[in-house]
């Protein structure tokens, strides 16, 4: 399960994207993760055992997401430890096994962790929320965190999350005003000051 939290938050996936992947669209070799589908229960019955496959949300959602180190780490150690079953085949969905892991495991799991932890309760998408928050907060190009979490457009990305552009613009002028500083030093140096 804390590889399944690391993937949500690192890649920024969508809980439906997260279910949908499997081993085949995970290229440990060259650290890319390949969102192809997703996978929904049906609404009829929201039962975790009639669930689909299905095509991702928009057409920018299959994409291509580099892996990070700690996630690398987990997804590789978590795959030796599969391979060790007869049954293992490249079909299998990375957080299951020939069937996607359920929704209501993947909540139960996270509230029985945040319980133990002692810490606020987050929805599944908050996750995504939080890997976008991080990229911004790190001064990310927008084009960027949009295209990793699969926004139709970096307008769609600015119009959700411009609450949080706005709060970045404390550090905007760091640049200037350092280049402001070095400038002032050099005319006081140039003026035998």
């Amino acid at each position: 399960m804390r590889c399944l939290y690391k993937a949500l938050y690192y890649c920024g996936l969508r809980r439906g994207e997260a279910r949908g992947l499997q081993w085949k669209n995970v290229d440990l070799d060259n650290r890319r993760i390949y969102i192809k589908h997703q996978v929904q229960n049906n609404v009829e019955t929201n039962n975790d055992n009639d669930w689909y496959i299905c095509a991702c949300k928009t057409s920018t959602s299959h994409r291509t997401v580099p892996i990070p180190e700690d996630l690398y780490e987990e997804l590789s150690e978590f795959k030796k430890q599969l391979k060790k079953y007869k049954t293992y085949r490249d079909t299998w969905f990375v957080f299951g096994d020939k069937n996607p892991i359920g929704t209501h495991k993947m909540n139960n799991w996270k509230n029985a962790y945040c319980k133990k932890a002692g810490i606020k309760q987050i929805r599944l998408h908050d996750f995504r929320h939080s890997c976008v928050s991080a990229l911004i907060n790190a001064k990310s190009p927008v084009p960027t965190i949009s295209a990793l979490v699969g926004h139709s457009t970096p307008t769609e990305t600015l119009d959700t999350y411009s609450h949080m552009f706005e709060e970045s613009l404390e550090g905007v002028t760091d640049y200037f005003d350092k280049i402001y500083e070095e400038n002032k030093q050099k005319n006081h140096q140039n003026n035998g000051d």
